[in-house]
């Protein structure tokens, strides 16, 4: 059986490529997120507020994740690894294609 989070990348992934073929739907998504990710299938907690930013040539936007209070081992593991904790909101920049200095 698949995992949840990949199973979530998945439809992320649809929403996405649909966007970039559907303009009505790209606007419906940056309007409403949440209404279309449910509809797409994923569940969302409620009391959460969903927002959609598009990048373009000029801007990239960086999603800062909030402070945990508390990491499991598999998440230590995962951050010292370089892996996102929500990889279906975030693109992950390798070592490689970025200019970093640490």
């Amino acid at each position: 059986m698949e995992s949840k989070t990949n199973e979530q990348d998945k439809i992320m992934g649809k929403l996405i490529s649909r966007c970039w073929m559907d303009k009505v739907f790209k606007q419906r998504f940056i309007t409403d997120p949440a209404a279309v990710m449910r509809e797409a299938g994923l569940s969302l907690p409620a009391g959460v507020e969903i927002k959609v930013v598009e990048n373009t040539d000029k801007i990239n936007y960086v999603l800062l994740p909030a402070r945990p209070t508390e990491l499991s081992d598999e998440q230590l593991d995962a951050v010292a690894g370089g892996v996102a904790l929500s990889p279906w909101l975030t693109s992950i920049y390798t070592e490689s294609s970025c200019d970093c200095d640490y």
